[in-house]
């Protein structure tokens, strides 16, 4: 796996020194040489820069990498997830199709809008 940090400081030619000052200066108070040397070498220490820290330096020293975060831009923001069985979900698949629906989030969608109303009670 490859490090973005040390990449980024390989391409850009970054001494370790603008690195360290650059995440002292946007909340990283106690960042040092030797964090950055461990986050440097993340498959040896398990140390990795947060995404904010990796994003600070990205604006500073590539900003053409920069990207913004990305909206939610779903009309239904809310996501509802349940882990099933090979068995369950083969079953679960046919009773969908069997209740006429197109798709798996429009049936459930559907069967909680019921059970929230009080509407169909264990079938």
């Amino acid at each position: 796996m490859s490090n973005a940090l040390r990449a980024l400081r390989a391409e850009k030619h970054i001494p370790a020194q603008a690195i360290i000052a650059a995440l002292r200066l946007n909340g990283y108070a106690g960042f040092d040489k030797s964090l950055l040397s461990k986050a440097e070498n993340s498959e040896r220490y398990g140390i990795q820069l947060t995404p904010g820290a990796m994003a600070t330096l990205y604006k500073t020293f590539d900003p053409e990498k920069t990207t913004a975060p990305r909206k939610d831009t779903h009309r239904l923001r809310h996501a509802v997830r349940a882990r099933l069985t090979d068995h369950d979900f083969s079953l679960l698949q046919q009773r969908v199709r069997a209740d006429g629906y197109a798709t798996m989030q429009d049936w459930l969608a559907d069967r909680i809008s019921s059970q929230l109303k009080g509407g169909a009670q264990n079938e």
